[in-house]
């Protein structure tokens, strides 16, 4: 059987299902015969390693950030992440936007958006990357 690439994105899926999502990169990241644990993000890829190293998340997407990728939204439009699928062949994708999954080439499961949930859950580091401002870490 072939490696399960699956991947994760950060801003309302990592970042709002904090502790769950953890857990399962944690478990995905640990059969590395059967899984291959990604992040896909429309952030840039700086900002997207910032967030992982500094909420103990890094390690699971390889070494360096090998398996952590930027979709150019800019370019694509709502096509980014399918482009960047179809390019790295991921299996399997977590995302909070439904338009990113429509034409995936993959499984797509939406982490559904929820108003009673703050976009970063109280595990999350954030940073006030909004307006070009330096990613300064603060904590919720």
């Amino acid at each position: 059987m072939a490696i399960i690439k699956v991947a994760f994105d950060i801003g309302g899926v990592l970042s709002r299902h904090t502790e769950v999502l953890r857990k399962m990169a944690e478990v995905f990241g640990s059969a590395t015969d059967i899984f291959e644990t990604h992040v896909l993000t429309d952030i840039s890829k700086k900002m997207a390693m910032q967030m992982l190293m500094d909420n103990g998340l890094a390690h699971l997407f390889g070494r360096d950030g090998e398996r952590v990728h930027h979709a150019d939204y800019a370019k694509y439009g709502d096509n980014c992440k399918s482009v960047v699928l179809k390019e790295i062949g991921i299996d399997v994708l977590f995302d909070d936007h439904m338009s990113y999954l429509m034409d995936a080439p993959a499984l797509g499961l939406l982490v559904m958006p929820r108003a009673s949930l703050p976009f970063y859950s109280d595990q999350w580091k954030i940073y006030q990357y909004a307006h070009n401002v330096p990613p300064t870490l603060t904590s919720r």
